[in-house]
């Protein structure tokens, strides 16, 4: 299952915090967060080495982040 957890709190040194794992496929191999989609060179995510998508990545320049859940 993949969990995210989200902080607001706009009053702290980090106003938005958002944490994301990828625990459903403990053997999957992965890389950690880096610039790895040439094509999005503002994106920064770890890259599922099977795939090569991502479960958790930002956009620091555009101000925008994604993560993705398996359910609700």
């Amino acid at each position: 299952m993949c969990t995210a957890i989200v902080s607001v709190d706009p009053a702290s040194p980090v106003p938005v915090l958002l944490v994301g794992v990828r625990d459903e496929f403990i053997d999957r191999d992965w890389e950690g967060p880096g610039r790895h989609w040439p094509d999005r060179p503002g994106l920064i995510g770890g890259r599922d080495l099977r795939a090569g998508g991502t479960w958790l990545a930002v956009d620091p320049a555009a101000r925008r982040a994604a993560t993705v859940l398996n359910g609700r």
